[in-house]
């Protein structure tokens, strides 16, 4: 089973860092629900989240999943979600968080809470106390960048 938790303190999703390549991808998690390519990226779809790599590299620079109930990755793999569903409010998240350890940095102007492994929860609403949570991503701009030539 994938330990959401596990990704937030490691950046590492099923063991797959960013910078891997897609057959890195599937081989930890096998077929994928859907993948295609534009002229942004590569992307791979598992279920709810969406891998998006480099145009020219083919390396993971994305890991990406919002506005959901549950975040799932498709009939293929189970997913343990820890504390991370929808309508989980933020300062729950905080409680949640500081229970197991992880460090991470509080945004509130963006209402984002960025851990320090890099994963970044992004919550929606007028207030932290009616704040819940939107989306869930990782990124490395950096290798798209240098990948791009920008």
């Amino acid at each position: 089973m994938i330990q959401l938790l596990t990704f937030l303190q490691t950046r590492a999703f099923a063991g797959v860092p960013l910078g891997a390549t897609p057959e890195e991808l599937k081989a930890a998690l096998g077929e994928p629900t859907y993948e295609y390519t534009d002229t942004f990226a590569h992307t791979i779809e598992y279920g709810l989240f969406e891998f998006a790599f480099t145009p020219k590299s083919k390396k993971l620079y994305m890991i990406h999943t919002q506005d959901f109930e549950v975040p799932t990755l498709g009939s293929t793999n189970a997913l343990d979600p820890w504390v991370l569903k929808s309508g989980v409010h933020i300062l729950d998240t905080m409680r949640a968080a500081e229970e197991a350890g992880l460090q991470y940095t509080y945004d509130p102007e963006n209402l984002t809470l960025k851990f320090a492994s890099g994963v970044d929860l992004v919550f929606y609403g007028e207030t932290p106390a009616d704040s819940t949570l939107y989306s869930i991503e990782a990124r490395d701009m950096g290798l798209y960048q240098s990948d791009s030539g920008e």
